[in-house]
């Protein structure tokens, strides 16, 4: 892998906690979800302390894999760092329920989302949600958060 060689003294400087966040990015874009999940892994052995945008990457990662779960596994970690996901998070985490054909969970990770944490949707958010209730025939429900 491209960061494991940059571990050793002789191959020049020790990757970052951004090295590793564009390395799982990259993983994410190629659909290689098990190796940006990896990276964390290597990451967090490293003593180092991952960025809200490094658990959006890893969201999004486990979202392109269709790993629900996973995805909102990298969500619940924001808590237990200290830090606050954003409307990329829930995005990643939303179209990773919609995705695995998980309308209740998109549901309720929206309104958690807009009603506790006060966090404003934009549009990709709102498209995933609706996509969610679609798939679930439940389009009546998407339809309650528009107003």
């Amino acid at each position: 892998l491209l960061l494991q060689g940059a571990r050793r003294a002789d191959a020049g400087p020790i990757p970052d906690v951004l090295s590793y966040t564009l390395a799982a990015g990259a993983c994410a874009r190629g659909v290689q979800w098990v190796v940006a999940v990896h990276l964390f892994t290597v990451l967090c052995s490293q003593n180092l302390q991952p960025l809200v945008v490094t658990h959006n990457v890893l969201a999004t990662a486990c979202e392109k894999g269709m790993k629900w779960e996973a995805a909102l596994s990298f969500l619940a970690g924001l808590t237990s760092r200290r830090l606050e996901g954003d409307v990329i998070t829930y995005s990643a985490c939303i179209s990773a329920c919609e995705k695995s054909w998980r309308w209740q969970e998109a549901l309720a990770l929206f309104k958690h989302m807009s009603w506790e944490v006060g966090i404003a949707p934009d549009v990709t958010l709102y498209s995933a949600l609706v996509s969610a209730c679609v798939k679930g025939q439940q389009w009546e429900r998407a339809l309650q958060h528009f107003g």
